[in-house]
């Protein structure tokens, strides 16, 4: 849901063609309205800004909540992915807890690898 409605995006976007570096330009109504259209889309999209340490929080989630007890279904067969994905969320957590950027980088990447 955005704070401004269709006809105030469309508003500024007409007085764009009103600004002095624009005045000499006739304007089309289509673009205009292509151009509010675009904007409306941009502004009602409901991503989420996210930063790397919720992005790696979610990441530590998923393979807890989601990779390991689907490895862990297999048995024996899935003990050496299990303690792999252990050993990348023990380094995780230890990136989080130091503060180290570069670190929390690399392992965010880590655990976005492991898939089922």
């Amino acid at each position: 849901m955005s704070k401004y409605t269709v006809e105030e995006v469309r508003g500024a976007v007409a007085r764009g063609w009103c600004h002095p570096s624009n005045s000499h330009k006739e304007m089309d109504s289509d673009l205009a309205l292509a151009i509010s259209d675009e904007v409306m889309d941009m502004l009602t999209d409901e991503r989420e800004v996210t930063s790397i340490a919720v992005a790696i929080q979610e990441e530590i989630k998923r393979v807890r909540e989601v990779l390991i007890p689907a490895y862990d279904e297999l048995g024996l067969a899935g003990q050496p992915a299990i303690y792999m994905m252990n050993m990348s969320l023990d380094a995780a957590i230890k990136a989080l807890a130091e503060g180290d950027c570069i670190a929390i980088i690399q392992c965010y990447q880590d655990l976005k690898d492991y898939t089922r």
